[in-house]
């Protein structure tokens, strides 16, 4: 059983080969049970050699990952929410500045949707912004962006193929 991950080896075999070595690194491991684990190490250089100093942080590790992904992505639809937008529509608008090319924003809303939760509830209205964040995700490609801005609003980020006519803002409405 490798107690570490290859970054974690490779960091190590540094460590031996006398390379420099950064003051602090997170090492992804695994306990004697085989659950992964994350050791915080603390590096300091000593007389002949060096000293670390590791604290399992991976509960820890895990609750940062889970807060991040709360701040940058909607709950209910794990889509990007308005705060990542921003951030991605600034670097994609600073990158389409760089090489003279086209951003393109399609602003979707759900005409109609009120009616839905008064009618049926809000599961039901749940259900169906879950289902149009599914059938968005799976119109848009790979490399474009998909978030929900607001109760019945989202967003999709991309850049048009200019060699071939780019009908994504008509595939996005038929999938709808």
């Amino acid at each position: 059983v490798e107690l570490l991950d290859e970054r974690g080896l490779a960091l190590m075999q540094r460590a031996f080969t006398g390379e420099p070595m950064p003051e602090r690194a997170d090492l992804h491991g695994f306990r004697a049970d085989g659950t992964p684990n994350i050791t915080e190490v603390h590096f300091t250089k000593i007389p002949g050699g060096l000293q670390g100093i590791g604290s399992d942080v991976t509960e820890i590790r895990r609750l940062q990952a889970e807060v991040e992904a709360r701040a940058f992505h909607d709950a209910l639809t794990g889509l990007a929410n308005r705060h990542l937008l921003d951030e991605i529509l600034a670097v994609a608008l600073a990158r389409t500045q760089r090489h003279s090319s086209t951003l393109a924003v399609a602003f979707v809303d759900l005409d109609g949707f009120k009616p839905v939760n008064d009618t049926f509830g809000h599961a039901a209205g749940d259900a169906v912004l879950r289902e149009t964040a599914r059938r968005l995700l799976a119109t848009a490609r790979a490399h474009d962006v998909v978030a929900r801005v607001g109760g019945d609003e989202f967003v999709v980020v991309y850049e048009p193929h200019e060699a071939a006519t780019d009908h994504l803002g008509e595939r996005l409405a038929a999938t709808l």
